[in-house]
């Protein structure tokens, strides 16, 4: 019998055979952002049980939204989707198109330690994996070591307290 083990990259506890595991990572390597086996991509443990090795790309896809990863045709500043864009203008204005105050979206400043670099890089993002992926896309190629939280957050909206004060 196969060995079987529980997969990491999907949700509910998914047990896979090193096998299909394998042939799961040859199908991701060219699986686009909607397709079925993209958690696949870029996994080192599917590489590995398919014997091959994972080379993970320098900066994410130029079309793929950096705060919630869905594929768009259209990017504002290059980084996030309308959808993410609208949830943030409405953080920004403090309430929703009927007027409720928002809630769920937090925007901060992180600092993100690179390579080759003596400073490290602020952002105003929603998480440290939006940082992170930003900072992928603006310094293609460089080695990112670090988040770490800046003194106080860029904004908030009024209706949520800001952590720390």
């Amino acid at each position: 019998m196969a060995e079987s083990f529980v997969c990491p990259r999907y949700p509910g506890d998914l047990r896979l055979s090193t096998s299909a595991c394998a042939s799961m990572w040859q199908e991701g390597r060219t699986a686009l952002a909607w397709g079925r086996r993209f958690r696949c991509r870029g996994c080192a443990l599917g590489a590995a049980h398919a014997g091959g090795a994972v080379a993970l790309p320098a900066a994410p896809p130029e079309r793929e939204c950096l705060r919630c990863g869905a594929a768009a045709r259209r990017l504002i500043r290059r980084q996030i989707c309308l959808s993410c864009y609208n949830r943030e203008r409405e953080l920004l204005t403090g309430h929703y198109r009927r007027g409720q105050p928002p809630a769920g979206l937090f925007i901060t400043r992180l600092q993100v330690l690179v390579a080759g670099m003596s400073a490290p890089v602020e952002v105003s993002v929603a998480s440290p994996i939006e940082a992170l992926r930003l900072v992928a896309r603006r310094l293609p190629g460089r080695g990112l070591f670090a988040v770490s939280p800046v003194e106080r957050p860029l904004w908030a909206a009024p209706c949520l307290p800001i952590p720390g004060s």
